[in-house]
């Protein structure tokens, strides 16, 4: 699945494909990154109240996590790469997009370190470096978010 996000954001970037307009006339992709980031934003706290209140089906709550994750960071990847290539004037340059992405990358990347338990020796430390990159995650959101609707 990661792959297949990145081969969707290097087409999208490319423009290989150029879906048309959904409400509000914002570009398809874009509507893809505001629903990336908005099930990236539910799924999160979903795993953690689940997990904590019905702890058999933990398992079954990762499953939701992980792939819920995948999905938002596919739809993310596709935002991204569409707006890395538009030039226009309305693009948002103050960084939180780039910024926001990295910070997407680095959830996945340690996401996966923890779910296959990839140098389990420092779990802690990824553990750590996750919870910390899920909060950025919001609150750089929150500031894209708001830079985008011209509010900051």
């Amino acid at each position: 699945m990661v792959l297949a996000a990145i081969a969707a954001g290097v087409a999208s970037y490319l423009r290989v494909y150029l879906p048309g307009s959904a409400p509000g006339q914002l570009p398809f992709p874009h509507w893809m990154g505001i629903g990336g980031a908005a099930l990236a934003a539910a799924v999160v706290p979903a795993y953690s109240i689940l997990k904590r209140r019905r702890p058999r089906a933990t398992g079954v709550w990762l499953k939701m996590h992980v792939f819920g994750n995948l999905l938002a960071f596919q739809l993310i990847t596709i935002h991204f790469g569409y707006r890395s290539s538009d030039r226009s004037p309305e693009v948002d340059d103050t960084g939180t997009g780039l910024l926001l992405y990295v910070v997407a990358a680095g959830l996945v990347s340690t996401g996966i370190m923890r779910r296959f338990r990839i140098a389990a020796g420092r779990a802690a430390v990824w553990n750590f470096l996750h919870v910390s990159l899920m909060v950025s995650f919001y609150l750089i959101v929150i500031r894209h978010v708001l830079a985008a609707l011209k509010i900051l």
